[in-house]
């Protein structure tokens, strides 16, 4: 095929996929005219439903950013995950904390832009779900050809316990920043006790947040503050 055949072949949008470790945050919602999903309180709403936050914090290699999801339990984009999941051999409810391979495909819908463009909509696919980081490293080299290969040299000793903590904390940690960049979006100093609460929120439907921090944590009070510039 020369180079001006290329012309005449369709075009495919190409598929961006992300190797990374996955969080997942089940919480209350409740559906609000102008504000979207908010913490279910049974005072004000009348209704309640339960919003899923899906989290994915790319390998050190891949060097991308972290890809975030907020949706209905009842929606079809939630439909299409679920499915994807149960392909993988593993059930929804076993995927939090795990390494995982996952690209964006359309869900079939379409929604326009606020530059009046129609754009399709699209769902975390998941591909591929790892029993290790080191599987999941191999996964993204042997698909990325432009990242070197080491050569396979001695299992190191395994990681002491602490140093396991210490992993587990950051991720919990960066898995934080994203539920409170999350909650700050839009607001302002005055909004303080309401984006506490969502992010206290967030973190009790997810067991690795939770294990690292609550409510009143230090580090949720630091993040908050930094993301409204305080």
């Amino acid at each position: 095929m020369t180079d001006l055949n290329i012309l005449d072949q369709p075009v495919v949008t190409p598929n961006f996929e992300l190797w990374g470790q996955v969080s997942v945050a089940v919480w209350a919602a409740a559906l609000v005219k102008g504000q979207g999903k908010v913490p279910y309180d049974p005072k004000v709403h009348d209704r309640m439903v339960y919003a899923i936050d899906i989290s994915v914090v790319p390998i050190t290699l891949q060097n991308s950013r972290i890809a975030e999801r907020s949706i209905l339990q009842t929606s079809k984009e939630w439909k299409l995950i679920q499915e994807s999941i149960k392909a993988c051999g593993i059930q929804p409810s076993e995927i939090d904390g795990k390494y995982v391979r996952v690209k964006f495909e359309p869900t079939g819908e379409v929604y326009t832009n606020s530059s009046g463009e129609t754009k399709n909509k699209t769902y975390m696919h998941f591909v591929k779900v790892f029993n290790s980081v080191e599987e999941c490293e191999k996964d993204f080299k042997e698909n990325n050809f432009n990242v070197t290969i080491e050569p396979a040299v001695e299992s190191p000793a395994p990681a002491t316990q602490q140093a396991q903590i210490s992993t587990e904390y950051e991720t919990a940690l960066r898995f934080l920043g994203a539920a409170v960049r999350s909650a700050t979006k839009g607001k302002t100093k005055d909004d303080l006790e309401s984006i506490k609460k969502f992010v206290g929120t967030r973190i009790q439907g997810s067991p690795l947040m939770s294990k690292y921090f609550t409510e009143e944590s230090d580090e949720v009070n630091e993040l908050i503050l930094q993301e409204l510039g305080l």
